[in-house]
């Protein structure tokens, strides 16, 4: 299961990733009719129905992953046992349902959740971009 839940995810921020190429190629295209006077129409519906697919495929990638923006800062600064009760709390009210499903069981198993083991992984690296 868990392999099948990582490649989801995963395949999931491509999926992202090829929304937001065609979100790009598709403005192109759309600019340079303008110019050429051949409209592209329905291009600005496409658009937003693609940005739309970028943020909604993108979040259960990110959430995986730690880059998405949580409360870690206040969960920080928690006991450890009040901290697990927190994080119960966060996974169960959430939304992106698949992801957070997932690293709900992962809590309740007593193990550290995904997004905190990537961001302890980037602390131990030395990389503190995302804090920026």
């Amino acid at each position: 299961m868990r392999r099948f839940l990582d490649r989801l995810y995963d395949a999931a921020g491509v999926a992202a990733a090829v929304a937001m190429v065609a979100i790009c190629v598709l403005m192109l295209a759309q600019a340079a009719g303008r110019e050429a006077g051949i409209p592209i129409r329905g291009a600005d519906d496409i658009v937003a129905w693609l940005c739309a697919a970028c943020a909604f495929l993108a979040l259960g990638h990110t959430f995986r992953h730690g880059d998405l923006v949580r409360v870690g800062v206040f969960l920080d600064r928690l006991p450890e046992r009040l901290r697990w009760h927190a994080e119960l709390f966060a996974l169960t009210v959430s939304g992106l349902f698949v992801a957070v499903l997932d690293e709900l069981v992962t809590v309740l198993r007593k193990q550290k959740p995904a997004y905190q083991r990537a961001e302890e992984a980037r602390a131990a690296s030395g990389d503190f971009s995302e804090t920026l």
